[in-house]
C-alpha cells in the first residue's frame, strides 16, 4: 500500500438530542426570518396528508436544495410534520468559519441529528449510518439528492444515483435481520415566493452589475431581461477571451455557455487526472473534481520529501 494515500477527513456522527432538537425547532422561525429573509413556510394540506401516510415507517425525504435557506427552512418543516429527522450534511460545510466556533457548529449539527458526507466520494461511514438509520422502525431522514445548491427555484437537478440504491441495502439489512419493513422515499419541492414588489431591489442590482460589468460608452438596454441578457453576454466574451475559446458562428448564448463549461470542465479534468464517465452530469463531474482537489490537500506529507511536498 503507497505511503502517500490521501488522509481523508474524520466522520462525523449524528447524536441527536432531544432537548436541543426542540430548542432549534422553537427557534427556527426567527432565524430564518433573521438570516435569510424568510417570513413563513407553509405546507399544502395535500402534501401533509401525504407524509401523515407514512408514519410509523421508515421515510427518506428527497427535497430539492435551490437555497442555502433550505437548511433552516427543513427544520420548520420536521416541526410542522411532528417529526425529528436526521440530516446527511456536507463534510466540508462543518469546517466552516474560525476554529473556535467550527467546534460549536459542528457539535450543533451533530446534536440536531445530521451527520456528515464526503460528497463525491465513496464515504462507507457515512453509507453505513444510512442504511442504519433506515433499517429502523419510524427512522427519518432528509437527504438532498441533487447533491448540492443548485441555484433553481422551478427546476430540479438531476438526482444522485446512489440515493436510492441505500434505500434497497437498508432493505437487505432489514431481511437479514427478519424485521422488513416498508421504506417510503417522499420527493419535496421547495418554492421560494417573494411576498412583496421587488422592481426597486432588482432595478438597483442590475444598475450595480452594469457599473461593474459594462464600460461608460456602452448602450444600456430598457427592460430588465434585456439589461440582464447584455451582462450574460459579456460576461460570456470576457471567458471566451481569457480560456481561448473561438465563438461558433451562429451558437446560440446558451450553446456558447455550455460549450465553455464543458471546455474548462474538460481541461480541469485532464490536470487533475479525472476520467469522466459517458453521460455524466456537469455538477458529478464538479464533485468528482473537488474530491480530488481536496485529497490533495488532506494528504499526508509526514512521510514526503521535500520534493514531494512541493509538487
Amino acid at each position: 500500500m503507497s505511503d502517500f494515500l490521501p488522509a481523508q477527513p474524520n466522520f462525523l456522527p449524528p447524536k441527536p438530542t432531544p432537548l436541543l432538537i426542540r430548542l432549534g425547532k422553537w427557534l427556527q422561525p426567527a432565524l430564518t426570518r433573521a438570516l435569510h429573509k424568510v417570513s413563513k413556510i407553509e405546507i399544502d394540506a395535500e402534501s401533509k396528508a401525504r407524509v401523515e401516510a407514512t408514519k410509523g415507517f421508515s421515510t427518506i425525504f428527497l427535497p430539492n436544495h435551490s437555497d442555502y435557506a433550505d437548511a433552516y427552512v427543513i427544520m420548520g418543516f420536521s416541526r410542522e410534520i411532528g417529526r425529528n429527522l436526521y440530516y446527511v450534511t456536507g463534510r466540508e460545510l462543518f469546517d466552516e468559519g474560525s476554529p473556535f466556533f467550527r467546534g460549536i457548529r459542528t457539535s450543533l449539527m451533530q446534536h440536531l441529528g445530521g451527520y456528515s458526507i464526503l460528497r463525491g466520494a465513496p464515504d462507507r461511514n457515512s453509507f453505513r449510518t444510512t442504511r442504519e438509520i433506515l433499517s429502523q422502525k419510524n427512522g427519518s431522514l432528509l437527504i438532498f439528492p441533487e447533491g448540492g445548491v443548485s441555484r433553481q427555484t422551478q427546476t430540479v437537478m438531476p438526482f444522485e444515483s446512489g440515493v436510492l440504491q441505500l434505500c434497497f441495502w437498508a432493505f437487505d439489512d432489514m431481511r437479514k435481520a427478519d424485521n422488513l419493513q416498508p421504506i417510503y422515499a417522499i420527493p419535496m419541492s421547495t418554492v421560494y415566493f417573494y411576498d412583496q414588489d421587488m422592481t426597486i431591489e432588482i432595478e438597483e442590482s442590475i444598475t450595480k452589475l452594469e457599473n461593474v460589468i459594462l464600460s461608460a460608452d456602452q448602450q444600456r438596454e430598457l427592460t430588465a431581461i434585456d439589461r440582464l441578457q447584455k451582462l450574460i453576454r459579456t460576461i460570456v466574451s470576457v471567458l471566451e477571451k481569457e480560456h481561448r475559446i473561438e465563438p461558433v458562428e451562429g451558437a446560440s448564448l446558451y450553446q456558447r455557455v455550455d460549450y465553455m463549461r464543458e471546455h474548462i470542465l474538460s481541461q480541469f479534468e485532464n490536470l487533475v487526472g479525472v476520467t469522466k464517465s459517458q453521460g455524466d452530469h456537469f455538477r458529478k463531474r464538479i464533485r468528482a473534481l473537488k474530491y480530488t482537489v481536496d485529497s490533495q490537500y488532506f494528504l499526508n506529507t509526514d512521510k514526503m520529501t521535500n520534493y514531494q511536498e512541493r509538487r
